[in-house]
């Protein structure tokens, strides 16, 4: 918390109800420089990442055209996993260098990467990189489907992602 913190008020987050690839097209034909591509969650669902102005705009341009988009209101207004945190990515790498994993004892896939990761790889570059790098979240659950699993549980305040879940 204390390394976002400073980042509070400085982005915003939506989500978009478009493939990674048409939101990918959308960014590029809107001409923001303020807006990133932050994530895929599903196969129509895309996170972007951005100043607050200029996801304001980019909600705006698409609700005229009949794409579903909402912003994400969390508790916090920052823009995660794109260029707007990598200082508190700084910030959060130097708080967490004593960190020392161990290995894991169930297989674990990256929602950065959605390849398997051993515990140790698990340091403070590894969560630095995961702020500020895209979520490949489905990715990552399919990866987890192809390996058999076939039970998911959703440990979160507001449970975004069970629904994504019936689309994979």
């Amino acid at each position: 918390g204390r390394a976002i913190a400073p980042e509070l008020g400085r982005g915003a987050m939506c989500v978009v109800g478009l493939t990674p690839e048409a939101t990918a097209a959308a960014l590029s034909a809107n001409g923001e420089e303020e807006l990133w591509f932050a994530g895929a969650n599903g196969p129509t669902t895309s996170i972007v990442s951005g100043t607050p102005a200029a996801v304001a705009r980019l909600v705006t341009r698409l609700e005229d055209e009949g794409v579903f988009v909402r912003r994400i209101i969390a508790d916090a207004s920052y823009g995660s996993h794109c260029p707007l945190m990598a200082a508190a990515a700084g910030r959060l790498a130097a708080s967490l260098a004593g960190l020392r994993p161990h290995p894991t004892t169930l297989p674990l896939r990256s929602t950065v990467t959605a390849e398997t990761v051993e515990g140790e790889a698990l340091d403070a570059a590894y969560w630095a990189r995961n702020l500020a790098s895209p979520v490949a979240f489905d990715r990552a659950v399919e990866a987890l489907l192809d390996d058999g699993a076939d039970c998911f549980l959703e440990v979160a305040a507001r449970g975004p992602l069970g629904g994504v879940l019936s689309q994979l």
